[in-house]
């Protein structure tokens, strides 16, 4: 039973300490969500279709003004952060923030947990492409 303590033990400190250094990292210098005015309903619209029509630097000035009552601000949130500014803009520093806010928006979306990972991976270590 020690043995299996001992080796419980060992791999959740293999798992815990990367990941607790990762996300110091990505912390690291990363700015809070800018102050805007808030946008109406048609924020969401916009962005998503500037979005997918390549335009990031509009889709980000659009989906970063989604009202919190939005039914997508948690989805904005997180497209905010890592498909326009991590992913599109390279300011994976940025991003955090943003993914973030969509993590205590929609804790159990796990598209937000998987992408709160990569913008921390593009964050402490911009060399690798997630």
């Amino acid at each position: 039973m020690k043995i299996v303590r001992i080796a419980f033990f060992s791999l959740l400190a293999m798992v815990v300490v990367p990941t607790a250094l990762l996300v110091g990292l990505a912390n690291r210098g990363a700015q809070p969500i800018p102050t805007v005015e808030s946008g109406d309903d048609a924020s969401w619209d916009a962005g998503y279709r500037a979005m997918r029509d390549g335009d990031h630097e509009t889709a980000y000035e659009f989906l970063r003004r989604v009202p919190r009552e939005h039914p997508e601000y948690a989805r904005a949130m997180r497209y905010c952060g890592w498909n326009v500014l991590s992913n599109r803009l390279d300011r994976p520093k940025d991003a955090v923030a943003f993914v973030h806010e969509s993590v205590r928006t929609d804790p159990f979306d796990e598209n937000v947990w998987e992408d709160l990972l990569r913008v921390y991976v593009r964050s402490a270590l911009p060399f690798v492409d997630v």
